[in-house]
């Protein structure tokens, strides 16, 4: 019996033991209470017998007198085996033995039961969080372009994929597809493409030329508009005027016609635009806020007045870059 009480007892306590929270080691702890009073139960002694009357204690003296003269007759021969006491003490040990072993193994099993039930809640807390995950990352907004690609199968129209993607990681702007529309708009993908006019004549610097006041490359960026900020993108020449050089030139890697320079800065300057917006105008749709910040890249912040409201020329770019998309999307539906 003390071997098989030492084997409940040590089987839940290891459990408490490997409990994580103090919950867990309540009910632990509750679990082995239960199982000392079954064990203590199952061995109390015998309830001892109140003392009888007199004439009852006569009787069963008469009895014992009888059961004695019987005793002395030699028993009838039997065929049958019979049990000596020390026999059956025997089994009534092994069985109490038994019994012992049987309420450490409940025990062992409710402790088992318990760390396969929070394992299981375990499990189900990390698959809610994996779902909610999924359904934040479904959410994100302008999701066709990440979901279908923004390739149509036209190499010239799909050269600066890459590039795209990359920069509107990088500067987390919601679809990569507004991007090559626009780019389809401002360029039709001519990295050496210069605009006919100079967007922001009155802030270019004074000794800089007409010619340095235009809009460049695939993106039209242009550096007249904030010459500090092409500074620091390293686009300006030690003189401080625009670096227009052509590929092959020892400043390519500067010049604002190379790709790996225009594509970012265009997309930097619309996620700049896409986050003024929505912080300017709270409560607009994502739709909204694409158009809005379409608007502001070609026509500046004073352009938009509200949700999806732009001046005369916003709108008019709005609309242009839109219908681009839409064939774009269309082209790239088909493929998929």
């Amino acid at each position: 019996m003390i071997t098989a009480m030492g084997f409940a007892a040590a089987a839940a306590g290891a459990t408490i033991a490997a409990m994580q929270s103090p919950m867990q080691a309540a009910v632990a702890g509750l679990v082995l209470l239960v199982v000392g009073l079954a064990l203590v139960s199952a061995h109390a002694p015998a309830e001892q017998q109140l003392p009888l009357p007199p004439s009852v204690h006569k009787e069963d003296e008469k009895e014992e007198d009888e059961k004695e003269q019987q005793q002395q007759q030699p028993p009838p021969a039997s065929h049958e085996p019979t049990t000596t006491t020390a026999a059956a003490d025997e089994d009534d040990a092994a069985g109490g033995g038994k019994q012992d072993l049987g309420i450490a193994h409940q025990a062992a099993t409710v402790m088992i039961k318990m760390d396969d039930s929070l394992e299981i809640k375990s499990r189900l807390k990390k698959d809610v969080k994996a779902s909610e995950e999924a359904e934040e990352q479904q959410q994100e907004p302008f999701s066709y372009a990440w979901n279908h690609g923004i390739a149509t199968g036209n190499s010239h129209f799909d050269g600066f994929d890459d590039m795209i993607l990359q920069a509107t990681r990088e500067h987390r702007f919601p679809d990569p597809l507004v991007i090559k529309s626009q780019m389809h708009l401002e360029s039709f993908f001519d990295v050496y493409a210069v605009s006919r006019d100079t967007p922001c004549e009155q802030r270019r610097p004074q000794d800089w030329s007409a010619d340095e006041g235009r809009s460049y490359g695939l993106m039209q960026i242009t550096p007249a508009c904030n010459p500090a900020s092409y500074g620091r993108w390293g686009m300006l020449l030690p003189d401080g005027h625009p670096n227009l050089s052509r590929e092959g030139s020892p400043t390519w890697q500067g010049s604002v016609f190379n790709p790996s320079n225009n594509i970012p800065f265009g997309v930097y300057e619309m996620s700049r635009a896409y986050n003024h917006v929505k912080s300017a105008f709270p409560g607009c749709t994502e739709d909204d806020y694409i158009k809005m910040a379409l608007s502001q890249y070609n026509a500046s912040a004073g352009s938009v007045t509200g949700c999806g409201k732009f001046s005369e020329k916003g709108a008019a770019y709005v609309a242009r870059v839109m219908e681009t998309y839409s064939r774009l999307a269309g082209t790239i539906l088909l493929r998929s």
